[in-house]
C-alpha cells in the first residue's frame, strides 16, 4: 500500500517544487525588469539637464519621481522653486519656465 503511494506523492510534490521555482525565477527577472527602467529612466533625466540649462537660464535641476513615473524640471521663477513635468515643460516653454 506505501509503495503505491509512494510513487503519486514524488511527482507532486516534485511538481511543487519545479513550479514554486519557476514561479521564483519569473518574479526575480520581473523586479529585475522593474529596475532596469528605473535606472534608465532616471539616466534620461540626468541627461536632459545639460540640454536644458542651455535652453533655460533659471533650470537648476531634472529628477526622476518613481510615484509619477516622470520627469520633473526644477526652476526658479521669482524667487520661488517650482517643479514642472517634462511634458508640461515642452508643451507651453513660456509659461511654464520662462528666460531670466
Amino acid at each position: 500500500m506505501k509503495k503505491e503511494l509512494l510513487i503519486p506523492l514524488s511527482i507532486v510534490i516534485a511538481s511543487l517544487v519545479l513550479g514554486l521555482s519557476f514561479f521564483a525565477v519569473q518574479v526575480h527577472k520581473a523586479n529585475s525588469i522593474e529596475k532596469q527602467q528605473l535606472f534608465s529612466n532616471e539616466t534620461k533625466c540626468r541627461d536632459l539637464t545639460e540640454k536644458l540649462r542651455k535652453n533655460w537660464t533659471n533650470v537648476v535641476a531634472v529628477f526622476y519621481k518613481e510615484q509619477e513615473h516622470n520627469c520633473f524640471v526644477r526652476s526658479i521663477n521669482e524667487g520661488y522653486y517650482e517643479d514642472y513635468p517634462i511634458e508640461d515643460l515642452y508643451l507651453h516653454p513660456l509659461e511654464r519656465a520662462p528666460i531670466y
